[in-house]
């Protein structure tokens, strides 16, 4: 393991060696002498609980901070002050997007947010995951770490070192609550070597750190507790990672299936078990492309694992697309973005079909050469119908109308009032940029850079811009989210009845 770089102290191999003593069951051994020892660059102290103490009195001061965890760095600053969080957010180049808290127990966590004993026992469990929680008004929380919306990720402490300065900040009478969001630039995936966080340093007040190696990266994992109570993976990596997931059939060939573009996670699967790896990224760079490439080797090592078979999307430009070539002999399977959905709840559920599946996506190949993603599909495991979808409308700019989400408001009211739509009494008619659209009129026309759409998350784009007038997003369905936030207050689930004509 990491520890070997660290050959033990004669007290310890003393202990370490006899039976009768409980380090002798202990995995890691080491002790101030021989073991890992904590590093603060930024600071004058060296002894740890020195190290600390001038870690709490720099957060508590509105500093921000980078700490090595078990999986990489974290950037840290004080939830509750809002100079230090605006900082943080030009350090990362994250204008808008929810930064995740770290709270020091349950009774912090209800000062902040409502719980329920679902969400009380997934923050609490081994996992430590973030859970998504709805904010309390008042809270000592600046509104610059989630802003516009009304839920706040929040986790519980997972490292001796966490734990230790948020008690810190408790005895010293500051809110025991940090903001904790993962190391590395906008698009680059989380930072967790040593050398590579130096390059960041320039711009923090410190870096508190461990002389011990992290060999696997892997980011914090996300769940919601839903309607039913039910615990939802939204993000599945550190605490749920390498856990097998069992499949509803035995599956005679061992499979690489390579994942999506953005939000990578690939599988290994074969015979009852399948393995996914910690959540990777996107793909758009290098940076991230070469992550996957290091944890795809590191699983495959892992298991002796050898494909014959690499499951892949459609869509050819995928940045793990390039993995297949690796396997020039194992069968190669084309899966639709839609249906692999549709196909892993049913794995997820141990069905095996056939269902009716609902894909309410943003965006995805269809088998006929358009972007998908408000279907209704008839699937198995193997295969598919598509029953109905949305009506196709143009996606014009492609990935400009996911990042300006006026512009599928306005293809919308085009389609549906014509050219006149500019003179509705809207408030949103009058703030479209008229130049801009003009232009983009003219490409829809043409049928140029405006491939056809069914997708379901540009629909909910271009209500989100007319109703809450967000014209261009700093992050990933920032619009839908703000949009939900409007509803939320109102919204109730409504049931799905079933009626034995329907289920014949």
């Amino acid at each position: 393991t990491t520890m070997a770089e660290f050959p033990l102290c004669q007290e310890c191999a003393a202990e370490y060696r006899d039976p009768g003593n409980r380090r002798f069951h202990a995995e890691a051994t080491g002790c101030g002498h021989c073991g890992p020892a904590l590093e603060l660059l930024g600071g004058a102290g060296d002894h740890a609980l020195d190290v600390i103490s001038q870690v709490t009195e720099m957060l508590a001061a509105g500093r921000v901070v980078a700490i090595k965890g078990i999986g990489g760095y974290h950037l840290a600053c004080a939830a509750w002050d809002s100079g230090s969080v605006r900082r943080l957010r030009a350090i990362k180049a994250r204008p808008a997007k929810p930064f995740a808290l770290m709270a020091l127990d349950l009774e912090t966590v209800h000062s902040l947010c409502a719980t329920g004993p679902e969400e009380e026992a997934a923050l609490a469990s081994a996992a430590r995951p973030v859970v998504l929680l709805a904010r309390r008004q008042g809270v000592a929380v600046a509104p610059e770490v989630a802003p516009g919306v009304t839920r706040l990720g929040v986790m519980l402490p997972y490292t001796p070192v966490h734990e230790l300065i948020l008690r810190s900040l408790k005895e010293q009478g500051f809110p025991p609550v940090l903001v904790m969001t993962s190391a590395n630039r906008h698009g680059d995936p989380v930072i967790f070597e040593d050398e590579k966080m130096a390059a960041m340093e320039g711009d923090l007040d410190a870096v508190l750190r461990n002389n011990r190696r992290i060999e696997v990266p892997v980011d914090d994992s996300v769940v919601q507790i839903t309607y039913g109570g039910s615990l939802q993976m939204l993000r599945r990596a550190r605490g749920f990672v390498p856990v097998p997931v069992s499949l509803p059939l035995p599956d005679p060939l061992t499979v690489l299936a390579l994942g999506g573009h953005t939000k990578n996670t690939f599988c290994l699967a074969g015979g009852t078990d399948a393995v996914l790896s910690p959540h990777i990224g996107d793909l758009e760079f290098a940076s991230g492309q070469n992550r996957y490439r290091d944890v795809l080797s590191h699983m495959l090592a892992l298991g002796k694992f050898e494909p014959k078979a690499v499951a892949m999307d459609l869509h050819p430009g995928y940045g793990s697309a390039w993995v297949a070539e690796a396997w020039p002999d194992a069968e190669i399977i084309r899966v639709q973005h839609h249906h692999a959905h549709v196909a892993g709840v049913m794995g997820e559920h141990q069905m095996t079909g056939p269902v009716v599946g609902l894909a309410l996506d943003g965006t995805g190949l269809g088998t006929d050469g358009a972007v998908w993603g408000g279907e209704v599909l008839v699937a198995r495991l193997a295969d598919f119908s598509r029953a109905c979808h949305l009506r196709y409308v143009p996606l014009p700019g492609a990935d400009h109308a996911i990042r300006e989400p006026w512009r599928m408001a306005a293809t919308y009211l085009q389609l549906v009032f014509g050219g006149n739509w500019t003179d509705l009494p809207l408030d949103f008619a009058q703030s479209v940029p008229k130049a801009s659209w003009h232009l983009l009129r003219q490409v829809i026309a043409r049928g140029t850079h405006s491939l056809p759409t069914s997708s379901a998350g540009r629909l909910f784009d271009a209500v989100a811009a007319l109703v809450t007038g967000r014209m261009a997003v700093d992050y990933e369905a920032q619009a839908a989210i703000e949009l939900e936030e409007m509803a939320q207050a109102d919204a109730q689930p409504y049931p799905l009845v079933w009626s034995d004509a329907a289920r014949t």
